[in-house]
């Protein structure tokens, strides 16, 4: 236990030095003492009073600004000594004659202070990127922030429980990306098939599910695919819902090959019933750029016929700095096609949000041509791969959106 004199009992009374780069949580080192201003009056002055000294009087966590005192016909009111001067002093005392005043050591412990400044307390600087769905808190750490996650994750449970009971750094969820949910599922009816590419913990996918749409959902991100097995579970959709963990590429040369060949079958039972197949990239840093998987995709398997297109839902970002290309020429690019193959036309470019100053993300809507699928590919492997200056900007790009 140690005393620390501070300015302000309002600001932060946490020994910083004796916390600072904490990993694992130590509640005895929060402890310490502040130093308080005590008016004792009578218990019938103290609404006029509180009228005066409500914004001078101490706020901390779990420690009464109001207590008892020693008699019963008498209350105490902690005040900030730092905001206590003597002109409050007089207009107190006109108030109530038979106040007095005194000053006090109050003892603080880990108990007196909240996830917020414990958290900037320990790491030096505040913990911000985080979400709350009901009793989950998801957060979005930097890398400088990862040696504090298991201290993070500690904090807030104990603050914030039994509001919250879990906390997660691994997976990626954004709740303001609720709308752009609800409009791919709002494209699918019940009979379709969605793959999609990259289904994080599943918050397309879960849902078509609930709508009786097969999907076939994948994350590379192993963390991701554990979460996406378990929601898959307690949304009770393991009839509708198909989890993958693979990379993108390899997800749309298998999987997704497979669902295009199948719609390109007769219905069964000979009926007339509509069903679509639909294909979410919900990756937009580099959701395009994976889109060159479908070069050549079915080049040695396709038999003629009328080609029953999967509809495109390719999510991107695009800064205002940014030359050309467009996002739809990166499009074309990746699919190998120019515009006679996609016209501007047949493609519905649409704001989703603003991301930072200078940069939104944008979706694209397509059905996908049959001519990119046919023909040889045309980007190598080589030039496939992102050089050096495009890979940080990209990692950059995914701790922040991500």
């Amino acid at each position: 236990m140690r005393t620390l004199k501070l300015e302000s009992v309002g600001s932060s009374q946490i020994p910083v030095e004796a916390v600072r780069g904490m990993t694992q949580l130590d509640r005895s080192k929060f402890a310490t003492t502040a130093h308080v201003c005590v008016l004792q009056l009578p218990v019938c002055d103290v609404e006029n009073v509180l009228r005066k000294v409500k914004k001078v009087m101490v706020q901390l966590r779990n420690l009464k600004s109001i207590q008892e005192a020693d008699e019963q016909t008498l209350k105490e009111i902690l005040l900030d000594p730092a905001l206590v001067d003597e002109e409050l002093e007089r207009e107190v005392r006109s108030l109530s004659p038979c106040c007095s005043w005194s000053e006090r050591d109050v003892e603080l412990t880990y108990e007196n202070f909240g996830a917020a400044e414990i958290i900037e307390a320990v790491v030096g600087d505040p913990c911000r990127g985080h979400s709350r769905i009901g009793h989950l808190v998801q957060f979005n750490l930097r890398e400088h922030l990862l040696p504090y996650k298991h201290l993070i994750g500690q904090v807030i449970l104990d603050k914030l429980q039994p509001a919250v009971t879990t906390v997660v750094n691994k997976v990626y969820w954004n709740p303001r990306l609720a709308n752009l949910h609800k409009a791919v599922l709002a494209a699918c009816n019940a009979g379709d098939t969605l793959c999609d590419v990259f289904a994080g913990v599943g918050p397309f996918a879960c849902p078509a599910g609930k709508k009786r749409v097969r999907v076939f959902a994948n994350d590379l991100n192993p963390a991701c695919y554990e979460y996406l097995q378990e929601n898959i579970r307690r949304n009770k959709v393991s009839e509708f819902v198909t989890p993958y963990n693979m990379d993108g590429r390899e997800f749309i040369r298998s999987v997704v090959r497979s669902q295009i060949l199948l719609f390109q079958e007769p219905i069964p039972d000979g009926g007339s019933t509509i069903r679509k197949l639909h294909v979410t990239m919900n990756l937009p840093v580099l959701a395009i750029d994976f889109l060159d998987a479908f070069q050549g995709l079915l080049k040695d398997s396709w038999t003629g016929g009328e080609f029953q297109a999967p509809r495109m839902h390719v999510y991107c970002f695009v800064r205002d700095t940014e030359p050309n290309p467009s996002p739809l020429e990166r499009v074309r690019r990746a699919l190998g096609c120019d515009e006679t193959v996609l016209p501007d036309a047949s493609v519905k470019d649409t704001f989703v949000r603003k991301v930072a100053p200078g940069k939104e993300m944008r979706k694209l809507v397509f059905e996908l041509p049959l001519q990119p699928l046919l023909q040889e590919r045309t980007i190598s492997e080589e030039l496939r791969q992102p050089s050096e200056e495009l890979r940080q900007e990209i990692e950059d790009d995914l701790k922040k959106e991500k």
